[in-house]
């Protein structure tokens, strides 16, 4: 399991340097081993599904990031709490890929749903409740609804 964790951890390093195609190809190989030694309901599959999404959002690789966020937040309902921080993140990476490939009434719930939780249970300064807050930006700001995407702005701008 740790050289596991490595390849993981090296493909996210290698998204974080511009090498999608590279991090790609690392986050496939790694999932395939962690479903094969885990299951599909492990938390590290489900860390490395995560990874392999925003490795494929990171390429612009919308409609298949999608896919892999979908069946992830899927699993996640049978592995963890709603309330739980994994959850409430997969939840906010679905909905920022819904939001991409322009399914946008479904990206506003998911992504409703996630800031809500980000913001009850961390707070509206944790970071990835600005991130949940700044997706809902974009996705009112696309659709023509400015006091919408103002109010969320406010939000991203507190401490």
């Amino acid at each position: 399991p740790e050289t596991l964790n490595v390849k993981h951890n090296l493909a996210i390093l290698l998204t974080s340097q511009g090498k999608g195609s590279e991090a790609v190809k690392l986050h496939r190989e790694t999932l395939e081993t962690k479903l094969r030694v885990f299951g599909p309901e492990h938390p590290h599959v489900l860390s490395s599904m995560n990874g392999l999404g925003l490795a494929l959002m990171a390429e612009e690789q919308f409609d298949e990031a999608n896919a892999i966020f979908e069946e992830l937040v899927s699993l996640a309902d049978q592995t963890y709490p709603n309330t739980h921080r994994r959850w409430l993140l997969y939840r906010k990476h679905y909905g920022h890929s819904l939001l991409r490939i322009g399914k946008i009434s479904e990206a506003e719930e998911v992504l409703t749903q996630a800031y809500r939780g980000l913001s009850d249970t961390f707070g509206a300064s944790y970071g990835s409740t600005k991130e949940a807050a700044g997706h809902l930006v974009e996705l009112y700001e696309t659709q023509g609804q400015p006091e919408k995407a103002a109010e969320y702005r406010a939000l991203l701008n507190r401490d």
